[in-house]
């Protein structure tokens, strides 16, 4: 019998299920606390209110990347010590323009008049903003660097929606990490998991079970069934009314 034909009954898994990606989307041992987070950029910066609304983590396609934002999108490309890929922050020119005026009001009355100035001071913003996330240990022992962009965003990224409610303006910013950056961060803490997630493992008590294989019959097999048969009835589900189960 040719082999193909030999294993023809098997159920096969559609092709287009193996395309679907791995969960969790990014790993993490613990929910990012945006609360604390934003208590850090208010103290650095001397404001008086912030408050960080993130959405629903997904993937967008190469050329949905921009939706939402105007033509003027600015790229941030950042890069993590010994991990493949990238991450990018986008954000309009103009909510770059609006954040930073914004945050240099807090401690003086200097106004940024140029592009060029804007875009170092949200250099400047975005750095201390990393030194605020590697404090709060979400890279553990990842070190991040902003680098310059080579080339633009052209491939399907893993998206994080942010809007930014800093004192009486709103941003909206979009994070993208690109599918060779998700797969090295993923095998990453696959391979060096922090200490506190080794703890609570070396503590959690798990039950399992394993099943071989369960009798399945219907109602005509069971009525061909003789005196001295060995069934194991494992599952029973029948109707006594209609004679019907299994």
């Amino acid at each position: 019998m040719d082999t193909l034909e030999k294993y023809s009954w098997l159920r096969k898994i559609n092709k287009t299920l193996l395309t679907l990606d791995e969960l969790p989307l990014l790993r993490t041992y613990a929910p990012f606390n945006f609360d604390e987070f934003s208590n850090h950029l208010k103290k650095k910066f001397s404001l008086k209110s912030v408050e960080i609304k993130p959405s629903e983590m997904k993937w967008i396609k190469a050329d949905e990347l921009k939706g939402g934002f105007s033509d003027n999108v600015n790229y941030l490309s950042f890069v993590f010590s010994n991990l493949d890929g990238n991450a990018y922050l986008l954000m309009d020119l103009e909510d770059i323009s609006k954040i930073t005026n914004e945050f240099i009001s807090g401690s003086s009355q200097i106004k940024l008049t140029t592009t060029l100035l804007e875009e170092s001071y949200f250099r400047y913003i975005s750095l201390e903003t990393l030194h605020i996330l590697s404090e709060m240990n979400l890279f553990q022992d990842l070190s991040a660097k902003m680098v310059e962009i080579t080339e633009p965003l052209k491939e399907d990224s893993l998206c994080l929606d942010i809007k930014i409610n800093i004192n009486d303006i709103s941003i909206y910013a979009r994070i993208a990490i690109t599918p060779k950056f998700r797969k090295a961060w993923e095998n990453h803490f696959i391979s060096n998991p922090p200490l506190k997630a080794e703890e609570i493992s070396k503590t959690l008590q798990l039950t399992m079970s394993a099943e071989i294989g369960s009798v399945n019959l219907d109602y005509e097999t069971l009525k061909k069934i003789q005196i001295g048969d060995f069934v194991i009835l494992d599952k029973i589900n029948y109707d006594v009314k209609t004679n019907k189960g299994q």
